[in-house]
């Protein structure tokens, strides 16, 4: 990922939110993002108008949001490191898949660049040796 868009957690969290919303839905409502990253409608339109104005999101007047080429590449490298942080979890620690998901997005949400990356590389390792 990019470190030199300095994404705070919060706009890491909602950045994966709408990722995995849009690759379920194929759109994504400001209310299901709410309900997604656990805050109030106003809250999730506070975010989404910072992302918007950060060039990370198009907003439809009729509520729609989609990511832009800005706000893809990040997502996407967030998703793809929960996943496979997730399957570790699950897989190898045999953690249920509901805490396995909300300790994934936290890691990646919350840790540094450098210790992601070093799961990463230790996670995938591991996998492939088994």
């Amino acid at each position: 990922m990019d470190n030199s868009d300095n994404l705070t957690c919060s706009q890491k969290h909602y950045l994966f939110a709408i990722y995995q919303l849009y690759k379920q839905k194929g759109t994504v409502k400001t209310t299901e993002l709410a309900k997604s990253v656990g805050v109030s409608k106003s809250s999730a339109t506070c975010m989404t108008t910072k992302l918007y104005e950060r060039g990370y999101l198009q907003k439809a007047f009729y509520g729609s949001i989609e990511l832009t080429q800005k706000g893809l590449i990040p997502a996407r490298a967030i998703y793809n490191q929960v996943s496979v942080i997730y399957g570790f979890l699950t897989k190898q620690l045999g953690i249920d898949s509901h805490q396995a998901k909300a300790d994934a997005v936290s890691f990646v949400v919350y840790g540094s660049e450098q210790t992601i990356c070093s799961l990463m590389d230790l996670f995938l390792k591991i996998n492939n040796e088994r």
